[in-house]
């Protein structure tokens, strides 16, 4: 299953814009199920009106959905999602719009499309800006009669959504084989990133450290048992040969980390 995927937002599923008010919200809910035909169809609509209802969980959903395009685009764009996502008109998408349908791409294709998604996911947030999210949030607001947000709340919505981005982009490097090379050095200019960029890169690298653990593990114990070995017979080049062999794909997994760590100023714990 896709870490991100927009098809599934509640807007999405009633097939209404964030500018629909209540009574358009009720009439869309009540248009959706005519189509349902089981209860778990129903429940899924009903889950979705009451996330639009919610002041909190509305507005998760308008940050996970489009909030800054045209509604024609944007139906297109699901429609071009739901049916192979082809032609994709990226050119009228922008801001945190285009992070939402990166994140989403970064879960459909081949390990090379998604890794370019996760790309341009990682470029947009270094060129995302805040003000003009909540610009445009409260001006949907303004339309949908459901009350402006401050921008602690829409800070607090978009650190949630950043973990969620950043587990969809780390789905798309690690089914690259060359992804967690891109990853070290995105790690290496954390330190000249901005401070949206930088966030993204931190919950980036968080998710990598708590996803590769166990594998690091592994790798860090076949280093110590092949250390061993060579302590035990230094003459026989066949164990040096295996050690630096271990060594290398230990350090592949940790350069990452290890390249962060160095951007921040701090010796990294896993090569101490």
């Amino acid at each position: 299953m896709a870490a991100f995927d927009l098809t599934k937002n509640a807007f999405a599923l009633l097939d209404v814009t964030p500018r629909a008010n209540r009574a358009q919200l009720e009439d869309a809910y009540q248009d959706a199920l005519l189509e349902a035909d089981n209860h778990k169809a129903e429940a899924v609509l009903n889950r979705a009106q009451q996330s639009l209802i919610s002041p909190r969980d509305r507005l998760e959903s308008e940050l996970g959905y489009f909030i800054d395009t045209k509604p024609s685009t944007a139906k297109t764009i699901l429609s071009s999602l739901r049916n192979g996502a082809r032609g994709l008109p990226f050119g009228e998408v922008a801001g945190l719009d285009l992070i939402n349908l990166s994140a989403h791409l970064c879960g459909i294709g081949n390990p090379s499309e998604r890794f370019e998604h996760a790309d341009q996911l990682v470029a947009a947030y270094e060129a995302l800006d805040f003000d003009e999210i909540s610009q445009a949030l409260n001006a949907l607001r303004s339309v949908s009669g459901f009350g402006p947000v401050e921008p602690a709340q829409v800070k607090t919505a978009l650190n949630r959504l950043r973990l969620v981005h950043a587990r969809a982009a780390l789905d798309a490097i690690l089914a690259n084989d060359e992804g967690v090379d891109h990853l070290a050095t995105w790690a290496d200019e954390l330190s000249c990133a901005g401070p949206s960029g930088r966030a993204f890169l931190e919950a980036l690298l968080q998710e990598y450290e708590s996803r590769i653990a166990p594998e690091l593990g592994h790798a860090s114990a076949k280093v110590r048992d092949s250390l061993a070995a060579v302590d035990a017979d230094p003459e026989d080049r066949r164990l040096i040969t295996a050690l630096a062999t271990d060594l290398r794909a230990w350090d592949r997994l940790a350069q990452p980390l290890q390249n962060a760590d160095r951007a921040r100023g701090i010796d990294e714990h896993h090569s101490r």
